[in-house]
């Protein structure tokens, strides 16, 4: 999507001028909500697969990693994607998980 329309740098200059709106800060605020939440869900019960975690606390964790990937794809360019599928199977190393395309 970023190469077609330059989605990651939109993006950036998007969460740049939230640090100056309020409403548009409030509005990114719940945004990341919304993606904590659903990343929690598919952390399932106790964070899955990083027990002991609470899913909120591995859907925060997860919300941030898109953010940093988004802010890298903006900065480096399509080389960000370079092995991301593997990057994301080493983080859950669930057997149903193992094999993630991308």
């Amino acid at each position: 999507m970023h190469a077609e329309n330059g989605f990651a740098a939109i993006a950036l200059l998007v969460w740049s001028e939230a640090t100056r709106n309020a409403e548009l800060a409030a509005r990114l605020t719940e945004l990341m909500r919304e993606y904590r939440n659903s990343f929690a869900l598919l952390a399932g019960p106790a964070g899955e697969p990083w027990s002991g975690c609470s899913p909120q606390a591995a859907g925060g964790f997860l919300t941030s990693i898109v953010v940093g990937y988004i802010a890298r794809l903006a900065i480096v360019g399509d080389d960000a994607t370079e092995d991301l599928s593997g990057m994301i199977a080493a983080l859950m190393p669930d057997a149903d998980r193992s094999e993630v395309s991308g």
